[in-house]
Parts: structure tokens; sequence; C-alpha cells
């Protein structure tokens, strides 16, 4: 760690400083002294955590702790630690007043080795018949069920469950492949148990220790000596790796995954410069070493698109010569269409990724870019310090490693959204070059035949409802952030009235793009939240969604009142005049908080032009 950080980091004083310090800090360059010196300056400065992560073991696991605590602050975000005691994870759920239930944990991590829980697998693994193999399979995979009913029960926490890591050696040596349900095997079948019992459950996943073990190496990983001496399972060098994994479930469980990739072309997406190479100079292909490696990481980039990321180009370069390489190079895994927004020109690339976010009306901040020319990447870089900036250098074959390393596109879940996310934004295109054609925009507006669905939400829409609140920003009136606990209480509860809301129209169906949350009282009802996909503005389809809010509270006498709020962000600007637009009459408030209320005597309707609106309420399962 640089001199000079370590000296300022001896002062500071505040959290904001303090993060503000260790954003020049490389997480994976740091030693196991500087990691604890980091953990102490941030205990010291009493930072107002912004998510808490309880840890139960049946082994030592407190240095897991730090390292994630670091490694999350470099990344932005403190994070609270509670460390369970020593094998009582059990304990720590059942019993009411125990020191998990009191630390409100986000996240439980449960880490469990299979030689505390299961002490004759480890032991004498060779001595069982494979019919107690396949018992023990399925007798620690129901404690897991069981144990994780109950912390569902008592926490809102999201939880992980690490999965069980194959020994390095086996009992058996080379002949354990030849047993029925050997150690490979038997490994396999229990990890896979596992990860089907929780596949389909919205607040558990499987964190993959085995799989993070062996990018390591299982042999290294694991400290005999220090495991007797202290129950300490793991190897130093292990835990960077751990606390790393840890931080993209962290990430994506707050549901911060960056929509946009966009890429620089020439010794980016191809070797070498099209303009002075010529289009079959530039290296893309079989047949050499250089080729195939941006091959490779053309395939990579292309799997980000069924993950729902958009892609755009961003380059310094003539427009011809860039379509000739996509129309005459066969070799090349991504086609012009995969492509959503494009600008080719010799501007500074900082003003052309404002251009596209501009044209895929998202946020700088959704923005992930990748170029090899280290100038390029320091520009954007000041310009633009919500835009995440990877340089890639040296070597095509690591260029892969690279953006599958990257955490910023880490999602728990894909969603029917997310696998036509491309289709949607070419749809969107279409719509705005008939909006051009058009010219007047109610002409437009009828044009596009617009349906609009709303119905009650269920616990089969949890995923996409997670990501409508943790994700939109624009419009979104108080930015409230809801976990899938959270949702799943709303859903349980006559108190609360959860919609969804769908649009289709000549071009396409745009998926679900809003919700809306209502709390109804006896004499009121209170919009909590009203959240409104950036796709779906400018269509009147807001103004749709409110007269069905107001019909069903106010028109149909069920309340007197109608309450409302708008919470000002940095970002949700578009909602400000929301309410006021609707005829919601302020009563309180002040330039970043305001309330409004609308009476079952003066509520009206607002037209909106060419929407057809379908109602389906539906009982919340």
């Amino acid at each position: 760690m640089d001199i000079e950080i370590k000296k300022a980091l001896r002062s500071c004083d505040s959290s904001e400083s303090l993060l503000l310090l260790l954003q020049d800090v490389v997480a994976e360059e740091l030693s196991p002294a500087e990691v604890e010196f980091i953990h102490h300056v941030i205990i010291k400065t009493s930072p107002e955590y912004e998510y808490t992560v309880a840890y139960l073991a049946n082994h030592t696991i407190d240095s897991l702790s730090r390292y994630t605590s670091v490694y999350c602050a470099i990344k932005g975000q403190l994070v609270n630690s509670y460390i369970g005691g020593y094998g009582q994870y059990f304990q720590e759920v059942l019993e009411p007043g125990s020191g998990l239930i009191d630390a409100k944990p986000d996240m439980i991590f449960l880490s469990l080795l299979l030689r505390e829980l299961a002490p004759k697998l480890s032991n004498c693994f060779i001595t069982l018949t494979p019919q107690e193999r396949k018992e023990e399979i399925d007798r620690v995979v129901q404690q897991l069920q069981e144990w994780s009913e109950i912390a569902k029960s008592r926490t809102q926490a999201s939880i992980l469950i690490s999965n069980f890591v194959r020994p390095a050696y086996s009992q058996a040596g080379v002949a354990d492949l030849q047993q029925e349900l050997g150690e490979a095997e038997f490994y396999a079948e229990l990890n896979l148990a596992l990860l089907k019992a929780f596949r389909d459950d919205q607040r558990v996943f499987i964190f993959d220790m085995d799989h993070v073990l062996a990018r390591y190496g299982k042999e290294r990983s694991f400290n005999a000596k220090m495991y007797h001496l202290a129950k300490i399972e793991w190897d130093e060098a292990v835990y960077p790796l751990v606390s790393a994994e840890l931080w993209r479930y962290i990430f994506a469980i707050k549901a911060n995954a960056k929509k946009c990739l966009v890429l620089d072309l020439d010794n980016t997406l191809w070797g070498g410069i099209v303009g002075e190479d010529g289009v079959h100079g530039i290296k893309i292909g079989h047949g050499d070493a250089e080729s195939e490696a941006y091959l490779d990481f053309q395939y990579a980039i292309r799997s980000l698109i069924e993950r729902g990321i958009i892609l755009a180009i961003c380059s310094k370069n003539n427009m011809e010569d860039v379509e000739e390489v996509f129309n005459q190079r066969s070799e090349m895994v991504l086609q012009k269409e995969d492509f959503a927004a494009s600008q080719v020109n010799w501007d500074y690339k900082y003003l052309n990724i404002q251009k596209i976010a501009a044209q895929l009306n998202i946020g700088i901040d959704s923005i992930v870019f990748v170029d090899d020319n280290p100038v390029e990447c320091s520009l954007v870089k000041e310009a633009l310090p919500e835009v995440t900036t990877v340089h890639l250098s040296g070597d095509p074959s690591k260029f892969t490693e690279t953006i599958m390393r990257l955490y910023e596109f880490e999602k728990l879940f894909f969603t029917t959204e997310d696998k036509v996310k491309l289709k949607q934004y070419q749809q969107n295109a279409k719509r705005e070059q008939q909006k051009q054609a058009i010219g007047n925009i109610d002409d437009y507006l009828k044009s596009l035949g617009t349906r609009v669905y709303i119905e009650a939400a269920s616990k089969n829409n949890l995923q996409r409802l997670h990501q409508l609140f943790s994700k939109t920003n624009q419009f979104n009136v108080t930015t409230k952030r809801y976990t899938p606990s959270d949702i799943e209480t709303f859903l349980d509860s006559d108190h609360w009235q959860m919609n969804i809301v769908q649009v289709k129209d000549k071009f396409g169906d745009l998926g679900i793009v809003g919700l809306y949350l209502v709390e109804v009282n006896d004499a009121a009802a209170r919009i909590d939240s009203f959240v409104l996909s950036c796709r779906a503005l400018g269509r009147s389809i807001e103004s749709c969604i409110m007269n069905n809010i107001k019909q069903d509270f106010l028109g149909s006498g069920k309340c007197a009142t109608l309450q409302a709020q708008f919470c000002k962000t940095a970002k949700n600007m578009p909602a400000s005049t929301f309410f006021a637009d609707q005829g919601f009459v302020k009563t309180a408030g002040d330039e970043n908080e305001q309330y409004y209320e609308m009476s079952s005597d003066s509520f009206r309707l607002l037209d909106c032009p060419g929407i057809d609106v379908q109602l389906q309420q539906e009982e919340q399962l």
C-alpha cells in the first residue's frame, strides 16, 4: 500500500474521507498486516454502516469478517460484521435474544465443515457403504433446510450457505473414481442436492466455496496446523478470495448491477487498427494465438447479452471501416445488431459516452467502459467518475478473464426482462423512428397501440419486483430499496396492496416495467412507492397507472383520502412534479421531501391518448 495513503489513513477521522482514500487501494495487493491496519481505521472512524453481514460457522471464521469489511470498504461499501459463537449456528437463530437477532443482519453467511458436521464422512469415508453415504447426503441437506427455514422466519436477511469442499486427496486414492459413490461422486452429489434444495428459494443462495478454493488450489487452501491449534480451516491467502466472492453477492443482493458495456474497437474487440491494417489485416478468428484470444473475448462479451447487459460501441474510427469489418469478417462473433447504440467518430470518448447514455435513456453510472488506450481511460475516469472504466493492457489472452471477473454485472437472478433486453432496446429504436416520422406527439402515442396490464403482484414476480425497487432511479418517487424479505411481507399483508404493470405495443412487449405499493387504512390510503422503468416514460403510462390508483381507492369509495410522498434524490428529478401534475395538493414538506393529498370528492382522471388498460386483480399469493 502506498506510503502516502497509509499516512493519510492514520489521521483519517470520517467515513467519507476513509472511502475516498481507499479508492486508490488495490485489495488484492494488501498484506495481512495492511488488512488489519485498514480494519482498525474503519472501526476508529465509527462509521454508520450501510450493511451488516453475520458470519455463522462450525470453524473459526473471524479473519474472514475483517477481510470482507476491508474489501467492501475499498469498493465503497461500509459493512458491519457479527460473528456468531463457534458452532452455535442453530442456537443463534433459535434463541430470541441471541446476538444474531439483535444484530438484524442484511445477510447471513453460513459456513459448515463436513468434518465437524459429519465426522465419519471425513474420518472413515472409505469404510461406509454407498447406502450409508447416500443417507448422509439426505441428512446434511435436510438439516440445512431446517436451519434455513428457522433463519428466514427469525430474520429479514438474505442467506448464503457455503457448499462443501471436496478434499484435495481421496481416501481411496486413484481408485476412488471406480467406487460406487466414491468421494468425487459423493461431493458432487451432495453439492448438487444442496443446489436443488434451494434453487427456487428467493432468499437462500448457495455460495460455491468448492469452486473458489479450486481456483486457488485445494492443497494450498487448507492449513492443517492452524486447524488443529485453533480450528482455523483456511490458509491466510484464502481470505482475500472468499471476501472478493462475498462482495459479489453483497453487490448482487443490493441490485447495483451496471446496465451497459461500452466497448472500444481497435485492439479491444479485435487486434490491430482497421484504418491502418485494413479489414482483412485485423486479428480475429482462428489460425493464430492473437486472433483466437480476441475471438474468445467476443464470446465472453456475447454471453453478457444473455444476462441482460446492453452493448454499445465508442470508437475513434471511420464508420465506413467499422461497417466493413462487421460486413466482411465472418469470424466476428459479435454482429452490428448486437449493439444497442454506437458512437463512431473522432470526438472525445467521454462526450460520446454521454451521448450513448442519453440515447439509451440510462444513467452515466450504469455504464462500464472498456478500452486498451490508457490515455482514453484516464480522460473518461476524470470526466465521468461515475463510469466504471476498465483498461485492457498487455496480452489479449487475459482480456476474457478481465471481463468475467467484473463484479459490476452481477445479479442474483435472470428475469424474463433480462433475456430480451437487447430486443426491447431495438424495439425502442423503432418507436423513436416512428416518433420522428409522425412529429405530432398525440398522433405518435395513438399510433403505438399501447396496452397496459395492471394486476396484483405475487411471489412469482418477486425477482422482478426486487429489481424494480433496487435499480429504478429516474421515476421512483421515494427510492425505497426493499429486500426480497420486505416484498414477501407486503405480499402476505392485508394492509398493503402491490400491483405490477406490464406494457405491450405494436413493436413488442416491454415486459413488467412498473409497480406501485399502497398502504391501506380505514380512512386513507398512502402511496408508499411508485416505480416506472425509464423505457416506459414519455408515453402517459404513468398517468394511466395513477388513474387506476385514483379509481381503485377514491372512485370506488374504498378510502376518503389518498396520500403520497416524494423524496428528492440526485437521480429522480423526472418524478419531481408527478403528484402535482396528477392533481394532488401539497400539504407539507421542503425541497427534499414533499407530502401530497387528494380527496375522493376532488379527484380527476387524466387523458391518456391511445392507451388501452387491462385490469386483472388477482389474489396476492
